[in-house]
């Protein structure tokens, strides 16, 4: 993503997403910590505005200190400047990649990773970084999403298509389809990194719901790189494209991006 300002405008469904993690999970969180200030770490922490403005205002917990990475240098730069504080801070790390020095032997109450596992490559190594950062009984805190099987069968780009090297091409991304054992996979990634799942709320057809088109539409543009360097006409063609390829539907008066949701809360043994 290279167009930091615009996802910042449109990631209301990742915002819904989180408030409703913590209608799951907050009051857990706070009966753990009391009125302990926590360290933080949020993995794959965008544009830097639901770490901001959700975890840390609605969550009900104190903070100590707060840090997001993202593997996005523009994701980052723009998260510093918006939100950067003497509490908050952001790094550029890949999440499965090797930890930069300034996190190297930093260590957190509180893991947390929204919507971002699943385009993992290597989810092991990126579970393996996330136990690494917890202090010993730390809390790991997740949304992990698999997508409908049908994209898989429907992608409308090939590899010889003009656009094809803007597309956000769901082919690529292993553990955004992992199988429908989805628990019993997650389970055994943590407990052969020495973590263990206390709770987990699966739901079916859960997803992104938008206002309306032209916010899908938005949100397409704002996480396809470089389309802002585009004709108006090209751009419309590939977000277009990815429309129809993503499967957002109107559903009576609702735009919806269909998904399967594993809300999740883990604990480093």
């Amino acid at each position: 993503m290279d167009n930091p300002e615009l996802y910042n405008q449109n990631n209301q469904p990742q915002q819904s997403g989180v408030q409703k993690y913590l209608s799951f999970y907050g009051e857990m969180l706070r009966n753990q910590f009391n009125d302990k200030e926590v360290d933080l770490l949020d993995i794959g922490s965008g544009c830097g505005r639901v770490l901001s403005e959700i975890i840390i205002v609605k969550s009900g917990l104190k903070f100590s200190k707060i840090i997001g990475i993202d593997v996005s240098e523009e994701m980052v730069k723009f998260s510093n400047t918006k939100y950067g504080s003497d509490l908050i801070s952001f790094h550029v790390m890949d999440a499965e990649g090797e930890v930069p020095e300034i996190l190297n032997n930093q260590r957190f109450d509180i893991v947390t990773s929204f919507y971002c596992l699943p385009y993992c490559k290597n989810l092991n190594a990126a579970i393996q970084n996330i136990q690494k950062f917890l202090k010993p009984n730390g809390l790991f805190c997740c949304i992990f999403s698999q997508l409908p099987k049908s994209i898989n069968e429907n992608e409308l780009v090939s590899s010889d298509d003009k656009h094809a090297k803007y597309m956000f091409k769901y082919r690529d991304l292993p553990n955004a389809r992992v199988p429908d054992d989805v628990i019993g996979v997650i389970a055994r990634h943590l407990n052969a990194n020495g973590m263990e799942s206390i709770e987990v709320t699966d739901i079916e057809n859960d997803g992104f719901e938008f206002a309306n088109v032209e916010a899908a539409r938005r949100l397409i543009e704002a996480v396809i790189p470089k389309l802002k360097n585009m004709s108006l006409s090209e751009k419309q063609e590939v977000i277009d494209k990815q429309f129809k390829m993503s499967e957002i539907n109107q559903i009576g008066d609702k735009v919806v991006f269909a998904l399967r949701n594993l809300y999740f809360i883990a604990r480093k043994l």
